[in-house]
């Protein structure tokens, strides 16, 4: 069993922990172990608890990157995922020599410790191709690190075509099936844990 750290820095529910929380819940237990580590309490730490998620609150403070570098070590994390930008966390898991992944949600002006978390990491996800593409305007550089995943999220009533229980997206946009099978952090020295097979549709802040 592969355990996954998620950084969610704050506990408010918003559409990222949202998007979190489904991520979460679609993991194969029999394979992959979630422990999210936030820097507050509130909603999400609630809701994961109810999911019988194991949940770190890290305070913010002067010793966050080494306090979480040592957390990463001590749950023998196989990836550090990032759900927001943020650059302690990507320190602490170069520290602690653990593949990362980042999360890139939202557009909103981009800063130089925003590019470098990117440098940083193994890979970036980005929930759109616009997000993408405003971001590497740029940093055109930077283009290749990124794939394209678009947030899923629980459906009371199944799309036609999809499978019952799945997580699904929707817009009025065109649709689009994606599945993520293989590891995303290829460029790492330590492969990245498989990740588990999802289909959706299309759906389409920086703490630093």
């Amino acid at each position: 069993m592969r355990t996954i750290l998620y950084v969610s820095p704050p506990a408010r529910l918003g559409g990222g922990e949202i998007s979190l929380l489904t991520l979460v819940a679609g993991l194969p237990r029999d394979r992959y172990r979630p422990v999210i580590v936030t820097y507050e309490d509130g909603e999400l730490v609630e809701r994961l608890r109810a999911m019988g998620v194991d949940v770190e609150v890290l305070r913010r403070g002067p010793a966050l990157i080494p306090r979480l570098a040592r957390l990463i070590r001590r749950q023998e994390a196989g990836l550090v995922h990032v759900n927001l930008f943020d650059l302690r966390a990507a320190l602490a898991a170069r520290w602690a020599g653990v593949p990362l992944i980042g999360h890139l949600r939202v557009i909103f002006p981009f800063r130089w410790p925003d590019r470098l978390f990117v440098r940083l990491c193994d890979r970036t996800i980005a929930v759109s191709d616009a997000v993408r593409d405003h971001f590497c305007r740029d940093a055109p550089d930077l283009r290749a690190r990124f794939r394209t995943a678009y947030n899923a999220r629980p459906s009371s009533e199944p799309s036609p075509g999809s499978t019952p229980g799945r997580a699904s997206t929707s817009s009025s946009g065109p649709r689009a099936a994606f599945t993520t099978t293989g590891p995303v952090c290829d460029s790492s020295s330590q492969a990245a844990p498989e990740m588990p097979r999802r289909r959706s549709r299309t759906n389409g802040r920086s703490a630093v």
